[in-house]
């Protein structure tokens, strides 16, 4: 959706591990405009949260809002919401949320700034129902995807801030407060929107969309990484 209409999620559920699947239905929010989730939707017990992003009435396109939608019956219905991120106090905004569980008991998400080129961090003790003020985590652009090891380490992947545009992963050991120095995919041009998983046998599969320079085409990368 964009202009005027209701800023939305796209919904599909499926009760039998992914042999059919029902929807699509429609999550709204009181925002407006732009292009609006990540589609990474994280599960709390018997809650399940979607960050969406928009646009507050009375704001413009280059100042964006982040608000989290929450389930509580698997994804039928999203009637409760709550803003994450509101730039208009801090100076910034931010947008591409993606949040995950990690096994220290936090909820953490990762934010892309627009404005600055940069990705932000923000956390939550509580199941999501408070949260820490955005703070700065590393240069970078495109969202930044994030997946947790089994050993506790965070590794996100992530573009680099133009005219680089080169993919790249960081990695934090200590629940995201700090993050490595960048690690460079040798060959990866324009690389956007990471997703990853892990694999039975302990690798973890990557798959990057590129982006040719003219926006007009996209092919589907994937690569495999060791997990230490």
């Amino acid at each position: 959706a964009g202009g005027a209409s209701p800023a939305l999620a796209v919904v599909y559920r499926s009760e039998d591990s992914g042999e059919t699947w029902q929807g699509p239905s429609f999550v709204t929010s009181s925002l407006t405009g732009w292009n609006h989730t990540t589609c990474s939707p994280c599960e709390i017990g018997n809650r399940i949260i979607l960050a969406i992003y928009g646009i507050k009435p009375g704001g413009t396109i280059n100042r964006t809002t982040v608000s989290i939608v929450e389930s509580s019956d698997d994804g039928r219905t999203w009637p409760k919401e709550r803003i994450l991120h509101d730039g208009a106090p801090f100076g910034f905004w931010l947008n591409e949320c993606v949040i995950q569980s990690l096994s220290s008991g936090l909820l953490f998400a990762l934010m892309r700034s627009e404005q600055e080129r940069d990705i932000y961090s923000l956390f939550s003790t509580d199941s999501g129902r408070r949260w820490s003020i955005a703070k700065n985590a590393f240069p970078g652009s495109g969202k930044p995807h994030f997946i947790e090891l089994p050993n506790g380490t965070i590794r996100s992947f992530f573009r680099a801030p133009a005219p680089s545009q080169q993919a790249y992963y960081r990695e934090s050991y200590d629940s995201g407060a700090t993050w490595s120095n960048g690690h460079l995919l040798q060959g990866f041009e324009n690389e956007v929107y990471a997703d990853s998983v892990i694999l039975e046998d302990g690798r973890q599969l990557v798959i990057l969309g590129n982006e040719d320079p003219t926006h007009t085409a996209a092919s589907i990368h994937s690569f495999e990484l060791d997990i230490p």
